[in-house]
């Protein structure tokens, strides 16, 4: 029986017409892609720098305590998250906690476990749980001052990584943080003097640097450098398999692993002991990702094994889902408001300056203030807007009354909706007389759905009447 091809799919949620706003779309790359990251893998790059950043990397890949801080949570989540995900196609088999609560109890005693592990914490947990002195066998990274304090015994070095080798990860992540760096100096300049400032500095703007490009051809350097001769080049040469099923049991012959290899360094032979090696040969067997393979074999185009879905999308089947009703009027509305504010402004402009310079003004507007718009709410009255005043206690569906009419921001049309049957059996508060309130019949009548709502035998209250 042959296999039969089924399409991909893709998940396009339309929150909004797409006359408003482009649909979004949920997508997973396949095997041959990296592996999707929804989080800035050159975040490390640009808090640490290049020097920071491979040592932090070493520290990880040779098995050592690691500990982030910073005051932003964020940050130092999402860099324990970018360190980690860089290991590809070596996989980090230790604790990872992104965050580690400073007020969560007995949270000290994580630094003290026996294993390496990787843990992100708050700038102030150490005061926060009394802690005067860090462990020495922690390495501790300071993200916000750039700092990375490494406590070692004073007959001990730590394995550098070969120049040769250092080279393949130093020069891409150069550009790629001179790139960033421009990116954010570029992000703080006018958009009226942006030109003039690249011309200077000769760098790209902030809207011709791809983020998205940028983390691939981080990843791409990473892979090559783990499949560069002297780290772990032609790997499976050297691995004897002894148990496919029901799980891979590879044994890696490191005495002639670390022979072939031309210039050997303490770093790959302490390297070939981790375990994170260890299971990469257990893993390339049948490995869930085959991206490094086609780095390996030269393909490093972000279109051929990007993982962000702009750049396979049109290759799955979409299944298109609408979160709006389909003959809603929002679309008409906002298009309604936003002209009016357009005129708005350019009338705004063309008083206050000239044409010349509001041309150029216009165009520098953020989208997020185009669609902002005043609304006269300051001098709204609730009571005087729709005429409430007090009610008896009885009327309870005088608690809520669904509007009869919808009136759009900025227009004076009014589009009147059909009554339903429950509005138009609602009296209004001025109809009951005020010798009816709080009567001895309103009481019963309250009595009786108070009743019905709690399962309760309504004639037991028959007597009260």
């Amino acid at each position: 029986m042959s296999k039969v091809q089924f399409p991909v799919l893709c998940l396009q949620l339309e929150i909004l017409p797409k006359e408003m706003h482009d649909p979004m779309i949920f997508a997973l790359p396949n095997r041959t892609r990296f592996r999707l990251l929804d989080f800035p893998v050159h975040l490390p790059l640009e808090l640490l720098g290049v020097d920071s950043v491979l040592l932090v990397l070493e520290c990880m890949l040779l098995e050592y305590k690691v500990v982030l801080q910073s005051r932003d949570y964020n940050v130092v989540s999402m860099c324990v998250l970018a360190l980690s995900s860089l290991l590809y196609p070596l996989e980090y088999l230790f604790p990872i906690i992104p965050l580690l609560p400073s007020f969560m109890n007995g949270a000290e005693q994580l630094l003290l476990a026996p294993t390496p592990f990787v843990i992100g914490i708050p700038s102030t947990f150490f005061l926060c749980r009394g802690i005067d002195k860090v462990p020495p066998d922690i390495v501790l990274v300071d993200l916000d001052s750039n700092e990375v304090g490494i406590k070692v015994p004073l007959n001990f070095t730590l394995p550098k990584i070969p120049d040769a080798e250092r080279a393949l990860l130093q020069v891409p992540f150069d550009q790629c943080q001179a790139l960033s760096g421009a990116a954010y100096s570029s992000s703080r300049i006018s958009s009226s003097n942006k030109l003039l400032y690249v011309a200077d500095k000769n760098v790209k703007p902030a809207d011709d640097i791809d983020t998205d490009v940028m983390d691939v051809a981080i990843r791409v350097a990473m892979v090559k450098f783990f499949n560069s001769p002297n780290v772990l080049g032609n790997f499976q040469e050297h691995t004897r398999t002894l148990r496919l099923f029901p799980r891979p049991v590879v044994a890696l012959l490191s005495d002639s692993f670390i022979r072939s290899r031309k210039n050997p360094s303490d770093f790959v032979r302490e390297l070939a002991k981790t375990q994170a090696v260890e299971y990469f040969a257990e893993w390339c067997i049948n490995p869930k990702n085959e991206a490094f393979l086609r780095v390996q074999n030269g393909v490093v185009d972000p279109a051929a094994i990007g993982d962000k879905a702009r750049w396979f999308a049109d290759e799955l089947k979409p299944v298109v889902f609408e979160v709006y009703p389909p003959n809603s009027s929002l679309a008409a509305a906002w298009n309604a408001i936003t002209v009016e504010i357009s005129e708005h402004r350019e009338t705004d402009e063309s008083d206050d300056s000239s044409p010349d310079e509001a041309s150029s003004c216009s165009s520098s507007l953020s989208s997020i203030s185009d669609l902002m718009f005043e609304s006269p709410v300051q001098d709204f009255n609730p009571l005087e807007e729709f005429g409430r005043g007090p009610a008896p206690i009885s009327h309870i569906n005088d608690v809520y009354r669904e509007p009869l009419r919808l009136e759009l921001p900025g227009c004076d049309e009014l589009s009147s909706l059909p009554d339903s049957a429950h509005s138009s059996n609602l009296s209004s508060p001025s109809s009951v007389s005020a010798s009816n309130m709080d009567s001895e019949t309103d009481f019963a009548k309250l009595a009786e759905n108070l009743a019905l709502k709690n399962n309760l035998d309504v004639s037991r209250l028959s007597g009260y009447k």
